[in-house]
């Protein structure tokens, strides 16, 4: 953790590998090895299908303090190119994590938000938004404890950002 928390990746690759314990190491604020990666932003997804490979099921553990998994970090604050998308590595560690654990889009965090209602919030990319929907159809129309959806935040979003608030979530 201390070398992810540093942000040095490469190191922390390489230290899994000699010791995949180190995957299950959990911080008395519940904060698993995945969900520093995650929570940092730039973690390389070598590094994040290294640590699902080792540790699938921490993917679904919430954080102590506010009930976020390493799913609701990864949909949250997600980095931009220049042309206003999100970065690559961004939408890989989503998939990673979908891949593994697709249940993890039905885990509410303490505001009763699901993933989607982050990545909502970010304003991610369609991309992102399709395979949330997919592993969970259920979850646009799910409502946070503030009442919020994640179609509403969706919508909310568009409009502030200029857009026609025209979306489709299916293929």
């Amino acid at each position: 953790r201390n070398l992810i928390n540093a942000l040095r990746w490469e190191e922390a690759v390489s230290r899994l590998a000699e010791s995949p314990s180190d995957a299950f190491t959990v911080s008395s604020l519940g904060e698993t090895t995945l969900s520093t990666a995650c929570r940092l932003k730039g973690a390389p997804p070598k590094l994040i299908d290294a640590l699902l490979k080792v540790n699938p099921d921490a993917s679904l553990l919430p954080l102590v303090t506010g009930g976020r998994t390493p799913l609701h970090l990864a949909c949250s604050d997600l980095r931009r190119t220049s042309l206003g998308g999100c970065f690559e590595e961004d939408r890989d560690i989503i998939r990673m994590i979908l891949a593994v654990r697709p249940e993890a889009t039905a885990v509410p965090d303490e505001d009763g938000r699901l993933p989607l209602h982050c990545a909502c919030f970010a304003s991610a990319d369609l991309s992102i938004l399709r395979a949330l929907v997919r592993a969970n159809p259920t979850s646009p129309c799910a409502a946070d404890r503030s009442g919020s959806t994640p179609l509403g935040m969706f919508w909310e979003q568009s409009a502030l950002n200029g857009g026609e608030g025209r979306c489709i979530l299916s293929p």
